[in-house]
This record gives C-alpha cells, structure tokens and sequence, in this order.
C-alpha cells in the first residue's frame, strides 16, 4: 500500500489533486486508517494515471468520472475525438483567413497614393445603370460597346485611357448604381451628332484627386481603396465628387490589368 504523498510523487501530482479526486468520487483511497491516513493500492497507481490521460484529452472530471474501469468507452472518446477534428477543421479556417488578411494588409502597404490636380478634358461619355455592385460587369461593357461604337463611326481620335465615373449609389453600394463609362477625344463631333440614344459628349471636370495605382485582378480592387481611404484619413482629406476609375493597361491576363483609382478629395 501506499501512502497519499508517495502516490503523488509517483504520479507527479499534487496531494491537493488527490484530495479532490477522493471528494469527487474519483479515485478513493482503498483504505483509510484509523487516524485518517489515506493508502492507495498499486493498481490505483494505473487508474490515476488513466484519469490524468483522459484530462489531456480534454475530458471533463465528471465526463472521466463516466468512464468505466478497464477498456475506455468507445463512444466517449469517438465523441471526443469528432470535437477535436471539428475544432482542428475551425482553427485552420480561421488561419486561412488570418493569412489571407495578412497577405491583403502586406499588399495594401505598398501602394503610394498621390495628390494629383486634373484638368478637364473633353470625353465621348454613356450613362447607365447597373443593379448592384456585384452585377457591374454586363451593363459596363453594353456601355463601352456603344462608347466604341461611336468612335469608329465619327472617325474621332481616342487620346485619354478609357475610365469609369461611379455616380449615384456608389460602388460599394448593395443599391442601384449610376455610372458613366468615358473616354477623352480629339477632332470635331459631327453635326448629325452621335450614334446610339445614350453616347453624348461631355467634359470630366477639373479637380484634385487622391490617386493610386493598382496591378492585378478587378476582383482585389477594394485593397487599393482601402489604401486610399485610409491615406485621406491620415492626411486630413474627404470625398469630394464621384469616384473615378482609369484602365491604364486592360488584358486577358489579370496580372496584367493596371488600374488607377481616383478619388476627388478637399480638405476637411
């Protein structure tokens, strides 16, 4: 038989810890003297060794308590371990998104951001709708088709890359989105006036503007935004006009889509 400290330094736990099993139900003494003296036989030494491996698995005292002597029950630790791969699967959900964030925060710390002053200039422009920002893509290139429609009929000159002004609703928005598809120009718009009911010519405005460059996918678009947005906030500057984008380079191949964002801004 031994007594309670020489079962725990074999265990390598604490009196206390036994104490607490005693009063639990857990692991009781075989026999208790009369003078209060707990004594452990030596089998005891293997079910308190069984009860602090349940415990690493993340077992609760009163699930171990549960578990009946011999052979561990099957069913607790098949639960068990079901939470453990449930748990697993969630932790490596929330590292891919940790790394995906990451990644994005990295990318947007390489963007430079520029003040720019823009002068007008003469653009063949063509206004529509699109539902939301998630179904931009279809109404933009009706837009462009009617944009490029009208240049190989009048014979105009382009001389200013195409661009995208993002009026009412906002691109971000989940509302109906107005926008306005341009493109600068040289030479004379003939009398008879423009093909198609919604090609006309306009001018873009002068204005100042917070600017960025971005390399890649439309889809990662919102990362140069953010750099912009939080530039302005740095910087003291608020929206101050409808959002322009400029396709300095357009491809096939995402990696080779240049966009420049502008963003018309004042002062605070």
């Amino acid at each position: 038989m031994f007594r309670i400290g020489e079962l725990a330094r074999m265990a390598g736990v604490s009196v206390r810890t036994l104490h607490h099993y005693d009063d639990l139900g857990l692991l009781k003494p075989a026999l208790t003297t009369e003078s209060g003296h707990r004594l452990y036989a030596p089998a005891q030494l293997a079910r308190l060794r069984r009860i602090l491996a349940l415990k690493t698995l993340g077992l609760t005292l009163d699930e171990i308590g549960r578990v009946p002597d011999g052979l561990p029950s099957t069913t607790l630790l098949a639960r068990r371990r079901a939470e453990l791969l449930a748990q697993r699967d969630a932790l490596d959900g929330q590292i891919r998104r940790l790394d995906e964030v990451l990644c994005q925060e990295r990318r947007m710390e390489h963007y430079q951001v520029e003040l720019k002053d823009l002068p007008a200039y003469p653009v063949l422009a063509a206004r529509g709708l699109a539902p939301d920002y998630r179904h931009v893509a279809a109404p933009m290139g009706e837009l462009f088709g009617e944009l490029g429609r009208a240049f190989e009929s009048t014979g105009l000159r382009c001389v200013q890359p195409c661009a995208v002004v993002w009026h009412g609703g906002g691109y971000q928005s989940e509302e109906q989105i107005e926008l306005e598809v341009a493109e600068g120009f040289e030479g004379e718009v003939p009398e008879s006036g423009l093909p198609g009911g919604r090609v006309h010519r306009t001018e873009l405005p002068a204005t100042q503007v917070a600017s960025t460059v971005h390399t890649g996918s439309y889809e990662r678009l919102g990362e140069p935004y953010a750099a912009l947005l939080a530039w302005m906030a740095r910087e003291g500057f608020v929206s101050a006009g409808p959002v322009r984008e400029v396709y300095l380079q357009q491809s096939t191949d995402e990696a080779g889509q240049v966009t420049e964002l502008q963003i018309p801004v004042r002062r605070v």
